[in-house]
């Protein structure tokens, strides 16, 4: 009886009585002598998790991969400069990366737009073909000065006033 409880050792599951079990103080991550009271695991915390077993071992809520401070219960973050200019240098890149979106955006919206394929006669209703606009469209059917039998006019056919009179193919011969 190592610790002198009362329980023989092939009994005690705790032989030195440190408070960890001989199970325990045995596992080859913790590896301390488990019949002698003075060798105890580092156990930060005191959860009676030793810190090589231990998630969080400062038991700050924390856990240890995330805590730049894993044996402080007082603070988990690093405020040095170094932390700082990261965090800084990240905020930089994240409005870097939005104003060549913002770039891209407005240049896309200033291209023109595609040019139609030729002969298709395809076009969107509201748009003119390139070089089309309402002062060509009614050059082409302006009866004005026009030598052709038939050509279409935009004014009123009732009103002859302004009208100059167009020969037939037999009065031309």
């Amino acid at each position: 009886d190592t610790d002198g409880d009362g329980v023989p050792n092939k009994h005690d599951l705790d032989d030195d009585g440190d408070g960890y079990s001989d199970l325990l103080e045995l596992n080859e991550k913790v590896r301390t002598d488990p019949k002698d009271p003075s060798s105890v695991p580092i156990d930060t915390d005191e959860d009676g998790i030793p810190n090589s077993l231990d998630s969080d071992d400062d038991n700050d809520g924390t856990p240890d991969k995330f805590d730049a401070f894993p044996l402080d219960a007082s603070r988990t973050r690093d405020d040095t400069p170094l932390y700082w200019a990261a965090g800084i240098g990240i905020v930089l890149v994240i409005i870097e990366v939005a104003l060549l979106a913002a770039r891209r955006m407005r240049r896309s919206e200033e291209e023109p737009t595609p040019a139609k394929e030729e002969g298709t006669g395809e076009v969107e209703p509201g748009e003119a073909e390139e070089g089309d606009d309402e002062e060509s469209l009614e050059e082409l059917f302006r009866d004005e000065g026009s030598s052709q039998e038939g050509s279409i006019a935009t004014e009123d056919p009732a009103d002859t006033s302004n009208h100059e009179e167009v020969p037939s193919e037999k009065e031309m011969e």
